[in-house]
């Protein structure tokens, strides 16, 4: 051999590469690519078979659509929580959508918005933990723009697109959340499309103009209604009254407030339950808040039956569902947007929706979670009729002006929507739209000023809703312009409140939802106190419990800024807190997806 040094190099060449050419066909006897394909999303995957011939997915993955590829691997996996999962399946769920399932039972759901040319893919995540994340890369062609953590838009010769999600890193991944699970790839025309984001350098977006312009309409609300007192006392409405005492009481002038509002607005008998903390009459007024309830469970059984989202339009609905949190009938109202096809909200509906949203979630996440799947639809509708020029937004319905109140509603809602969601584009558009309607508000008439008071100023003296707890399904609630009220239940059933008012000041309180024992009385500055049905005559403490709708009817003068009720109860169903977990919702009220391309409550408003 030593004397033939070529024959044996050509040798073990031939031997090589038949172990190499050999080792080539088993590999690629056992492993295959497959392609499934919906429209433009074209998912690519590779497979396995066994001596059993039986075959599995490999953990790789590439999603492909338009100028995006979502992927996956085992060198760049899917993670859960910083943990890498594996690919388990991809089942197509509909004409539209497929399913994408993991080791750990976290799933994302492709879908997209038709098969035409310019349909637009959503993604939702269900992750197990916390969050998931997914690799994604663009496509060859493309190349990223503009990047914000949210977003980036991506270009080609030919098209742009935005990939909206609840957070891009910058190695390259789509980062979901148990409570943000959607992210989007769509087509937009730069020169014509508002983006949020592209709002927050502009000075009237920033919140110190946005606080400026709320400190002039609490200004403002003052001047007018002393203008009007002079004026035209007759014409004072209650809800002018009402913004102008909450007003005052900041200043520590309530009882000067109290005085200066004409005697023929206290004692209206036409007054609603909205001004009872103040002017009292609370078995009147504790009628027509009976009658409110009535009204918007009827609307919101209506709504159901069909399939109207135009309940979230609503004034009170927003509390009307937290006080119904744990009831069949709050899940299928919360589920109505998300389980209409297509959907596409007007401004009014979505400012409603996005307002909800807002407003439950602090008490319920999860409860709120049934919205998800059409606030991505809220945020296009009102970005589609937002235009800035000259450094000032423009807020519009199909072209036409919306009404001051209507962008006010709306402004306040994408401030709310935008803090619960950390995002500051949002919260800085809801600004800039409140800063360009109300340039001036001294040029505001009083009902408008006492319209908006509700939506835009943070103030507990403005009566609201304030939830103590339930007790089984059923709420216990107070409507009240206090501070704050606390409510805690022993082992024994006894309710401890505490009312937290100015010491020396009267208020009163609605209590709605208490089982209140027949045969013990209330404690009250450690003394036995008993119902009269005259108690808001008294010059001090007084209270009547009205069995058949389980309301208490309080008035106190405090004798310190915190006074201390005990209430012997006798309840049908176990206490949970506020912040409890309403039960899970059955199967058949969680919302399908779209195929479309925070606590005490203020106001009366939504």
């Amino acid at each position: 051999m030593r004397k033939h040094p070529v024959r044996k190099l050509l040798g073990l060449t031939v031997l090589y590469a038949v172990l190499i050419v050999g080792i080539f066909i088993v590999q690629f006897k056992s492993e295959s690519v497959i392609s499934k394909n919906i429209g433009a999303l074209r998912f690519t995957l590779a497979q396995t078979e066994n001596e059993n011939k039986e075959t599995s997915l490999r953990n790789q993955m590439q999603a492909s659509f338009r100028g995006i590829s979502f992927l996956c691997s085992d060198s760049d996996p899917v993670t859960v929580d910083g943990n890498p999962v594996q690919l388990v399946s991809v089942e197509q769920s509909g004409d539209l959508s497929s399913i994408v399932t993991f080791s750990d039972s976290s799933t994302l759901t492709f879908t997209l918005s038709d098969k035409s040319n310019e349909s637009s893919l959503s993604v939702n995540a269900n992750p197990s933990g916390k969050k998931i994340s997914i690799p994604y890369k663009l496509n060859s062609g493309f190349a990223q723009k503009e990047t914000t953590e949210t977003k980036i838009l991506v270009a080609s010769k030919r098209a742009n697109f935005a990939l909206n999600a609840p957070k891009i890193t910058e190695d390259n991944r789509v980062v979901f959340t148990s409570r943000e699970r959607n992210a989007s790839f769509i087509s937009y025309d730069p020169t014509k499309r508002f983006e949020f984001d592209s709002i927050i350098t502009l000075p009237l977006a920033d919140a110190k103009t946005f606080d400026s312009t709320v400190k002039q309409i609490k200004t403002a609300v003052i001047r007018s209604f002393n203008s009007k007192v002079q004026n035209a006392p007759d014409s004072i409405s209650e809800a002018e009254a009402v913004a102008y005492i909450a007003e005052m009481y900041t200043s520590n002038r309530y009882n000067e407030a109290l005085d200066t509002v004409p005697d023929s607005i206290k004692k209206n008998s036409n007054n609603t339950y909205l001004s009872a903390p103040f002017f009292g009459k609370l078995q009147n007024k504790d009628k027509r808040l009976e009658m409110h309830l009535q009204q918007l469970k009827s609307m919101a059984e209506s709504s159901v039956t069909s399939k109207n989202a135009d309940i979230f339009t609503v004034s009170g609905i927003a509390n009307f569902l937290i006080l119904n949190k744990r009831t069949d009938l709050a899940r299928k109202v919360l589920s109505i947007p998300g389980s209409i096809e297509k959907f596409k909200p007007s401004i009014s509906l979505a400012t409603g929706i996005m307002e909800v949203y807002s407003k439950i979630y602090p008490y319920d996440p999860q409860l709120a979670g049934l919205l998800e799947n059409c606030l991505a639809a809220c945020e296009d509708a009102v970005a589609e009729e937002c235009s800035v020029e000259n450094q000032r937004i423009k807020l519009t319905e199909n072209g036409a002006p919306l009404n001051l109140v209507q962008q006010i509603k709306t402004g306040a809602a994408l401030i709310a929507y935008g803090n619960t969601r950390g995002r500051i584009g949002l919260t800085g558009t809801g600004n800039m739209i409140v800063n360009c309607a109300i340039s001036n508000p001294d040029s505001l008439d009083l009902k408008t000023l006492a319209e908006i008071y509700p939506l835009l100023v943070k103030n507990t003296a403005y009566p609201h809703v304030v939830i103590l707890g339930y007790y089984g399904q059923n709420p216990v609630w107070a409507w009240t312009s206090a501070k704050n009220i606390s409510y805690k239940v022993d082992e024994q059933n006894t309710a401890t409140m505490g009312v937290e008012f100015p010491q020396s000041l009267i208020h009163h309180v609605i209590i709605k939802g208490l089982p209140k024992s027949r045969s013990k009385k209330p404690i009250i500055w450690g003394l036995e106190y008993s119902q009269a049905p005259n108690f808001e005559t008294y010059n001090t403490m007084g209270y009547y419990y009205l069995p058949e709708t389980k309301t208490m009817l309080f008035k106190s003068r405090h004798k310190s800024s915190t006074e201390t009720v005990k209430i012997y109860c006798t309840p049908s169903g176990s206490f949970f807190t506020p912040d409890t977990p309403a039960p899970a919702a059955p199967a058949k009220t969680v919302a399908k997806p779209v195929e479309v391309k925070k606590p005490a409550e203020n106001s009366t408003e939504n």
